[in-house]
């Protein structure tokens, strides 16, 4: 029996902690500061992401171009039949 109490409190903690938290982010939201950090941070993220992207991209066609001559080969001649 104390097992489950014990795992009640806890799981009442998080629930607990879990509205706390999201009633500080509903109020941060409001504050146009804050909403302002939020959309810089979100572009500073996009544009590393997306030069990650264009990064793996170029190893991997660095690393695959006897495949993607192939393949060319392959289009072409599927156009041509």
């Amino acid at each position: 029996m104390a097992r489950k109490q014990k795992t009640l409190a806890r799981t009442a903690a998080a629930l607990a902690a879990t509205a706390l938290v999201e009633k500080a982010l509903q109020k941060a939201a409001e504050d146009p500061r804050v909403r302002r950090k939020a959309k810089a941070v979100g572009k500073a993220l996009k544009k590393r992401a997306k030069a990650a992207g264009k990064k793996i991209s170029k190893a991997f066609r660095k690393r695959t171009p006897k495949l993607r001559r192939k393949a060319a080969v392959k289009r072409r001649s599927r156009i041509r039949a």
